[in-house]
This record gives structure tokens, C-alpha cells and sequence, in this order.
């Protein structure tokens, strides 16, 4: 359990990620986080149980940082959750949302939600052009800023923690 006074941030993984991994220095940088490596399956439920259960851990506020297909995750996982919980997360950011994830049909969780908070859907600036028109028009359906990172290729290029995120982090939190 955490402190109430302490913003928790919930990082959100899908797996996939290597050991050097921009997520990892998250971790490692920040002094009051939970850890979330989500499988993604076409049955909502799973995908968002281990999210469900890491929150019961929080107290108090936090912040979500989700990456590539756990950003889906994540948005069906805050779909199912009341008010009280909205009012809880103060901020968002789905990083390199991954398109074969999502579902075409409209009905789905993760294409209805709109977010409740401040939130910013990240592309890379070497991710291909196609990939980022997706990602600004999802943006535009949840309510959410789009932006681009100064990283090229990915995020994870010239490691340094995604210093550019942890400030997008700040920002947020302080917006």
C-alpha cells in the first residue's frame, strides 16, 4: 500500500519490452510506482485484470504511463471504472499505441472512452507517416493531445530514460 499523499505512477507494459527499455529507467527513476506487464487477448476481461488488481494497491492519486498494446489495455480497463476512480488519475500517457490492437468495430471499449483527464497519445518522430495519422485521429476520438517526441527512430532511441516523457509527465501533472 502507498501513501495517499504520494502519486503513484502505474506503469503499464505490454511484454514485449527489453531490458534496456525506456520503462525500466521509469522504474527505476521513480520512487513510488507499480509495475504492469499486461497480455493482450480479444477477451477484455484479461487484459485488464492485472491492471484492476495493481490499482487495489493505490491509495491515493496516480498516473498512468502505458505503452504500444497496453495502452488498449489500459483503455478498456478505465472504461469499466466509476467517477470516484476517474477522479483518482491525473494524468495519461499512451506511448506508441500499437493499431493492431485496437478492434475496428466502434462499439468496443477502447474506441468509446473519452478521458477524464489530461492525457497525451506519443508517436516518435521516425515512426512512419501512416502510423502517426492513426494515432492523431485516436487521439482526437478519446479527448486526448497528440504529440510527437523528439526521438528518432523510436522512444527508445539514444537511451536516456525518455527524459522528453518524464518532462511530459511534469507538465501534465503541473498543468
Amino acid at each position: 500500500m502507498f501513501d495517499d499523499e504520494d502519486i503513484c505512477l502505474l506503469i503499464i507494459e505490454d511484454g514485449n519490452e527489453v531490458s534496456n527499455h525506456w520503462l525500466n529507467h521509469w522504474a527505476y527513476g521513480y520512487p513510488v510506482h507499480l509495475r504492469v506487464s499486461t497480455p493482450i487477448t480479444r477477451q477484455p476481461e484479461n487484459n485488464v485484470q492485472g491492471i484492476d488488481n495493481a490499482v487495489k494497491n493505490i491509495v491515493g492519486n496516480f498516473f498512468v504511463v502505458a505503452h504500444s498494446n497496453a495502452c488498449h489495455a489500459f483503455l478498456q480497463w478505465l472504461f469499466q471504472q466509476d467517477i470516484q476512480m476517474h477522479r483518482r488519475l491525473l494524468g495519461v500517457i499512451l506511448a506508441n499505441p500499437n493499431p493492431m490492437a485496437w478492434s475496428g468495430d466502434e462499439r468496443q471499449p477502447e474506441n468509446r472512452i473519452v478521458m477524464p483527464c489530461k492525457t497525451a497519445v506519443v508517436n516518435a518522430s521516425g515512426d512512419d507517416a501512416n502510423l502517426i495519422a492513426w494515432t492523431e485521429t485516436r487521439a482526437q476520438k478519446i479527448h486526448a493531445k497528440h504529440l510527437i517526441s523528439p526521438n528518432i527512430p523510436t522512444l527508445n532511441a539514444a537511451i536516456g530514460g525518455w527524459q522528453w516523457g518524464m518532462q511530459l509527465m511534469q507538465d501534465i501533472l503541473l498543468a
